[in-house]
């Protein structure tokens, strides 16, 4: 599931960020994980890990959130 996630992220981020209107404590911009670790090692951080949001619903399924993430240290 992990694996279609970031094959359509890389097809429907092609130009790594989107940008968008929208309400105010809402999201407005989503950025693709490639454009992510790449600014990160331009500005001087190590990548040290990648991660994923889950969610936990009340019967202990645990699904896949709407968030990853990245672990940096600067160099």
């Amino acid at each position: 599931m992990l694996f279609v996630d970031n094959l359509l992220e890389n097809i429907l981020h092609r130009n790594s960020y989107r940008e968008f209107p929208a309400a105010v404590n809402s999201t407005n911009l989503k950025i693709s994980g490639s454009f992510a670790r790449k600014t990160a090692k331009h500005c001087g951080f190590k990548i040290l890990g990648e991660m994923v949001s889950r969610k936990k619903v009340p019967d202990g399924t645990q699904y896949f959130g709407g968030q990853k993430g990245i672990l940096l240290r600067k160099n």
